[in-house]
């Protein structure tokens, strides 16, 4: 799966992701699992690039979400 398709396959599987810049724009990015109404999953993932970023969300929601449409795809990709 390429970066630039994660956050739509993400979304598709109904998968809440929050991302923001870490800090200030020097500081990369940060994203987090879950919302302010179900509750914000651990672990705030940090990366340096947004490409980085959205690979390293990929591997915590293949964790976080074992069962979900999000790996199927994931794995076939």
């Amino acid at each position: 799966m390429k970066p630039a398709d994660v956050m739509q396959a993400l979304y598709d599987s109904e998968i809440t992701v929050r991302t923001e810049p870490n800090g200030c724009w020097d500081n990369g990015f940060r994203a987090q699992f879950g919302d302010g109404d179900n509750g914000w999953k651990e672990p705030i993932v940090h990366a340096e690039t947004w490409d980085k970023l959205m690979m390293q969300l990929a591997e915590h929601a293949v964790q976080a979400y074992p069962e979900s449409e999000f790996v199927k795809r994931y794995r076939t990709n």
